[in-house]
């Protein structure tokens, strides 16, 4: 065994390996150690990272069991709970996670497939592909790239529109220039940028012989394929075609989310299972399968979640035109869901043009506001005086009202004293008669 001097001396290694069961032994793959493999066991306990002691307490201390001593002990912790045998049957599995997805049951076994693809390099993968399921065509969809994205305006509206612009602003400025471009040909080399900052770093000779295009980064819807019911074992073959000739715009990611759901099979909710893969269906590429699948996008199906699988397509330019095929393997009846969508990407030339375009209209945007927001001002600073006025107007009445009352209850004061002595008076004089 390579390294086998460097594994005697580390207190965890075994002189005699233990006997293994000659059926699991003739089933388990031919593997070897990934370069960090090596490493992570020569490790102090407690120097391992997190992902590191799930690795080894619960999958190389019983695929390696020679490698460890009878005084090593997994941490429960990080066990996931999960024998050899179905660690030998994840290892079967294809090293392309959009192949394997289907056949992986739990969260548990997801992790475990993730940690043997990083930590194991294996020689003789299953091909899964040469299993007999029914193969069914869909009918073909259409993605004209020309019809989605942002609507990129012409030099002549720009120049229309900023000829008006300095019109109103009494500016006798000169007419625009259409800015100098070298000639359009479709065998000029393209040249990928992720921001205008970007172009500083482009020499001036592979910008006048290169087409330069700048990615953007939202996402754009491109079709959908909705509630799509798909019986068991059976693999079920997308057409779409990519119409992406445009010399201004051009399509230069693909994304393709599949979100699925399972069936219930009388009470019991049997979680579905599907995997996938793309391909573009060309004699030139032999069929290949193209895309990566991220492991952090990927969600199995259960009780409380979709499941979702999503395929990324990112070449190194734009999309090529032509005819592509989304393969999908259903290992369990299930529905599931299709959304294509892509980053868009412009040449730097009609996007500036297109951004000039968006700044005149947006300038008589904000002259126009600017005229309203003035009447505005002036009919609040007219209610802000009418509202003083009424302020002083009420404060004088209330002063008014005030004296009004103190006055009336004098003069009832006065009254009620007059009323009196007339009363007594009147007493007085029956009491001497």
């Amino acid at each position: 065994m390579k390294g086998k001097q460097g594994l005697e001396k580390d207190p965890f290694y075994a002189a005699k390996p233990p006997v293994l069961d000659i059926k699991v032994l003739m089933e388990i793959p031919t593997f070897r150690d990934s370069c960090i493999a090596q490493q992570v066991r020569r490790k102090g306990r407690y120097e391992r990272t997190a992902e590191e002691h799930q690795w080894v307490s619960s999958i190389d201390c019983k695929l390696n069991p020679f490698l460890y001593n009878q005084s090593f002990k997994p941490l429960s912790e990080y066990d996931l709970g999960l024998h050899q045998n179905d660690i030998i049957q994840l290892l079967s599995l294809p090293t392309t996670l959009q192949l394997a997805f289907g056949h992986i049951n739990t969260l548990q076994e997801f992790r475990a497939y993730l940690l043997l693809s990083k930590f194991y390099i294996v020689e003789n993968k299953c091909d899964f592909q040469k299993k007999s399921l029914v193969s069914i065509e869909i009918g073909l969809l259409t993605i004209d790239v020309n019809s989605v994205g942002r609507s990129l305006a012409s030099l002549n509206d720009v120049q229309r529109l900023f000829q008006d612009w300095v019109a109103m602003t009494n500016q006798n400025g000169s007419k625009c220039k259409k800015p100098r471009s070298s000639p359009k040909s479709e065998s000029r080399e393209e040249i990928v940028i992720s921001d205008l900052e970007d172009l500083k770093d482009v020499c001036i000779q592979t910008k006048v012989h290169a087409k330069i295009f700048l990615a953007v980064r939202d996402l754009v819807s491109l079709t959908n394929v909705l509630s799509f019911r798909a019986e068991s074992f059976k693999t079920y073959c997308h057409n779409f075609c990519i119409e992406n000739s445009m010399l201004t715009k051009k399509l230069g990611t693909l994304t393709i989310s599949i979100v699925f759901q399972g069936a219930f099979v009388g009470n019991e909710y049997a979680p579905g299972k599907i995997s996938g893969y793309l391909i573009k269906a060309s004699d030139n590429t032999g069929n290949k399968h193209i895309g990566t699948c991220l492991p952090s996008l990927q969600v199995l199906n259960t009780t409380n979640n979709l499941g979702r699988l999503v395929i990324e397509y990112e070449p190194e330019t734009a999309i090529d035109d032509g005819n592509y095929k989304l393969f999908i393997s259903t290992f369990s009846e299930c529905t599931y869901n299709i959304s294509i969508s892509g980053k868009m990407m412009y040449e730097t030339e009609a996007y500036l043009v297109n951004e000039l375009h968006s700044f005149v209209i947006q300038r008589n945007r904000a002259r126009d506001l600017a005229s309203t927001l003035h009447i505005i001002m002036l009919d609040v600073r007219i209610f802000e005086k009418k509202v003083s006025l009424i302020t002083e107007l009420c404060i004088q009445t209330e002063h008014s009202e005030g004296m009004a009352k103190r006055k009336l209850e004098a003069e009832e004061f006065q009254l009620d004293h007059d009323d009196s002595v007339h009363y007594d008076s009147q007493i007085y004089s029956l009491k001497v008669r």
